[in-house]
């Protein structure tokens, strides 16, 4: 069932799985997705001993629909978020696509609320940027960000007949699952009743410019023990663009890589990451 919090940066959405008091792990949803994608995964973490808390990010409705959408807003908003749920406790987290980018400068700016972290899918920003730029077949997979770049024409395309590009991005970035109908319909919903707010947060990552650049540099430095998880026959981000990234985090780091699985990793192998995850937090 959802459920609603109001905190300091707006009112959000979440859905919420295991007993109060039991530690709690905030989990972070992408694009084009909503936090039902980690009902599994959420089920079966929360059968381990964990809270599992999964809001709906700014922007994606029913959260706050409500601007801007930057970067360092939606890191507030992050911030925000635990200090109203998990006031006086440390908190673990989950985190996917652009949940994992945004994670990457929350941990960096508020180091003090996590205990440990799983990112998935997107590495940290900086060597995924230079990957862009410097492998062809990843600014060929890219192209998408470009393309939300020219505003209202984007939008267009994106929702025209009935979100056809977005199902386009599934079946590429994660070529051996096939959402559901019920599925679809969740995720289609949230964004007819979104746009274009989804589709801005690829403009926030270079606009505007400064602000931009200062949250990017700031996530350079991450204090957090963190886990990579990167699906093999990802067809969104290639396994070389996570290259180097080690360099960026200044505590406990490992990575592990699953065969067979895409880009969605919580959905096409929910147990499997719950796993890691558990073995993760217990240190």
């Amino acid at each position: 069932m959802t459920q609603f919090v109001t905190c300091s940066e707006g009112r959000f959405a979440y859905l919420s799985w295991g007993e109060e008091g039991a530690p709690i792990v905030f989990c972070l949803h992408g694009f084009p997705d909503t936090p039902h994608s980690f009902s599994d995964f959420a089920t079966k973490l929360s059968s381990l001993g964990y809270r599992v808390i999964a809001p709906w990010l700014r922007g994606y409705a029913p959260s706050t629909l409500d601007g801007p959408i930057t970067t360092e807003q939606l890191v507030k908003d992050i911030k925000s978020l635990i200090d109203a749920i998990s006031p006086n406790k440390k908190v673990f987290i989950v985190a996917h696509d652009w949940g994992a980018a945004l994670t990457y400068l929350t941990l960096s700016q508020y180091p003090q609320l996590f205990l440990r972290a799983v990112t998935a899918s997107v590495p940290h920003p900086t060597v995924f940027f230079k990957s862009i730029v410097t492998k062809p077949s990843q600014f060929k997979k890219s192209w998408y960000i470009l393309f939300f770049q020219i505003g209202p024409l984007a939008d267009y395309f994106v929702s025209r007949n009935n979100f056809s590009l977005i199902e386009k991005l599934w079946r590429t970035w994660s070529p051996g699952y096939a959402l559901s109908a019920s599925q679809w319909n969740i995720i289609k919903e949230c964004l007819s009743q979104s746009m274009p707010k989804p589709v801005m947060y690829y403009r926030a990552m270079f606009w505007p410019p400064l602000p931009a650049l200062k949250q990017l540099r700031a996530a350079n430095k991450v204090h957090t023990p963190l886990l990579y998880v990167h699906g093999v026959e990802d067809g969104c981000i290639n396994l070389e663009s996570r290259r180097g990234q080690e360099n960026y985090f200044m505590a406990a780091h490992q990575e592990v890589l699953l065969e067979g699985v895409g880009h969605f990793v919580a959905l096409e192998a929910p147990d499997r990451l719950a796993q890691e995850a558990h073995r993760w937090f217990q240190g």
